[in-house]
């Protein structure tokens, strides 16, 4: 209850790490275990009706993006409140209208709430500046339950301004976060590519139908349901649109212009580059229009002002690694997860600087990651530093990579022997395989876009445009030729008729050979288009 949590009490030792007049129960930690098991189920249900819905390092890129940006969030939690409980505090306008026990009250908090939500998430598409906290969440080609909250790390600085309107109304602040978090646990089911649409469920409320329409790549998806809880916000300002099966099996989810690496620093940072690039475009004031320009105009002014086209997905990024490189990442992976997971709990109780050290080095480890899924040519250099930077993280942090399936406590020289083992199977596997694999280069020749990822995304997509239109210009040129001998072989069988019936008449009295020989008075000319 309210009263509970603002007397600081927890529940099962969830608690949002903040001031105690503040607190509240932290029910999206509480529901990571069922979100987990949730993901895996996806994972098996998809394998069985043979409809994989998500690859290992799609997964891990949104899993990674996802513990950053919590991590993130959880360390910025008291400083985001304290401007929501000084307004709340000094210039409510309603003190004591709202009665925390209502039930009125609860439903009037939770429709504000999610409005709220809609407006911010409209206007994350609708401006470049907001678009770059949020393009994160749309830049991968998979739509499953791992990538629900692979969110930008610095989006609940931007987000939160949004809310700050709610303290005038006198909602206190534990009330707020509640409804925050069960916006954001709704959201959940709602990045499943398997979950049908329900008729009479969806006439109200956002169902994975609508958000996964809002999540494809073509351009009928664009600024499409942006609601978070209720759908009706997008039927009342016509941004309502319903799901087209077909459409996103032919174009796909993601960007149009896709991130072609698993680089979880470049997932949230590539647009503010690409908003620097087209900031040089402009001269004098003229650049601080690129903050509130529209993203679809950015990304059309970068491609020298081409319009926009719906193109087909071809293939995803998706490079391989050996079944021993894969099963190297995973497990750990797992470990770094584990570490995300007691900073998330532990953080309050750390010092500032030791808490920063230890995000970095899960900064770090989840680079590395993203870089031998790259197959960048330093990968695993950068992953023997990880290793050695590991047994450095576990001399301080006695309690990390320490706990078995079971709970219990590992001996110490375990993961010594554990990271000393990986630090000679790296080397030799770096050597080795490298060799007879790729003939001393771990790198193929074209591979992943970095900072020039855009002209190079451009070039390729111009050359597919071009293709296209040569294709296209073709058939329109071979059904051209053919109308126009239909047209003649037609012109041949009215002169054979026209001389061998002249005065046949029809039942109304009109002449065949009128009728025969008369022509069209307007040909349409056939129209070549590019899908």
């Amino acid at each position: 209850g309210i009263n509970a949590e603002l007397h600081g009490e927890t529940c099962n030792g969830h608690f949002v790490h903040m001031n105690n007049a503040y607190a509240t129960v932290d029910y999206i930690s509480m529901a990571l275990p069922f979100m987990c098991v949730s993901i895996i189920f996806e994972y098996l249900i998809g394998v069985m009706k043979q409809r994989p819905v998500s690859r290992l390092n799609d997964a891990m890129n949104s899993l990674s993006i996802a513990a950053l940006e919590m991590l993130f969030s959880a360390s910025c939690s008291w400083f985001l409140i304290k401007p929501y409980a000084y307004i709340f505090n000094h210039f409510r306008l309603f003190s004591g209208l709202l009665a925390d026990d209502s039930v009125t009250t609860w439903l009037i908090q939770f429709v504000l709430v999610d409005f709220i939500y809609y407006c911010f998430h409209r206007l994350s598409h609708r401006a470049n500046f907001f678009w770059a906290f949020h393009v994160v969440h749309h830049s991968s080609e998979d739509y499953n339950l791992a990538g629900a909250y692979r969110n930008g790390i610095l989006q609940s600085l931007v987000s939160f301004v949004f809310y700050l309107p709610l303290p005038l109304l006198a909602i206190p602040a534990p009330v707020f976060l509640v409804h925050r978090q069960f916006n954001q646990l709704y959201q959940f089911w709602l990045h499943s590519s398997l979950i049908p649409n329900v008729r009479f469920f969806s006439a109200i409320f956002v169902t994975s139908s609508h958000h996964r329409f809002h999540h494809g790549r073509g351009l009928a998806c664009r600024n499409k349901n942006f609601g978070g809880t209720l759908i009706v916000w997008d039927r009342l300002f016509r941004t309502y649109a319903d799901e087209d099966e077909d459409y996103l099996h032919c174009y796909g989810y993601g960007l149009q212009t896709p991130l072609r690496t698993w680089d979880p620093l470049w997932h949230n940072f590539s647009f503010f580059h690409i908003m620097w690039i087209r900031s040089k475009q402009l001269k004098g004031l003229d650049r601080f229009k690129v903050l509130w320009e529209d993203p679809h105009q950015t990304y059309a002014s970068l491609n020298g002002s081409e319009p926009p086209r719906d193109l087909p997905i071809e293939s995803k990024y998706d490079l391989q690694l050996p079944l021993g490189l894969t099963l190297y990442i995973s497990v750990h992976f797992l470990l770094i997860m584990q570490t995300s997971v007691y900073l998330f709990e532990s953080h309050s109780e750390l010092p500032l600087v030791l808490a920063f050290a230890l995000f970095l080095f899960i900064l770090l480890s989840f680079t590395s990651f993203a870089a031998i899924w790259d197959h960048k040519s330093w990968a695993l250099e950068m992953e023997t530093v990880r290793l050695i930077v590991t047994m450095a993280v576990r001399l301080r942090f006695l309690r990390l990579f320490t706990i078995d399936f079971t709970g219990r406590e590992l001996p110490s020289w375990s993961l010594y022997f554990f990271v000393v083992a990986c630090l000679v199977w790296v080397q030799v596997y770096n050597r080795y395989w490298r060799a007879a694999a790729f003939g001393g280069s771990y790198l193929p020749p074209t591979n992943v876009l970095s900072t020039d990822s855009i002209s190079v995304a451009q070039e390729s997509t111009r050359e597919r445009d071009n293709s296209l239109t040569n294709r296209a210009e073709g058939d329109g040129s071979r059904r051209r030729s053919a109308e126009e001998s239909k047209e003649e072989e037609e012109e041949n069988e009215v002169e054979v008729i026209g001389s061998t019936i002249p005065s046949a008449l029809d039942d109304d009295g009109s002449s065949a050979l009128a009728v025969a020989t008369r022509r069209p008075l307007r040909r349409q000319a056939p129209h070549d288009t590019v899908a």
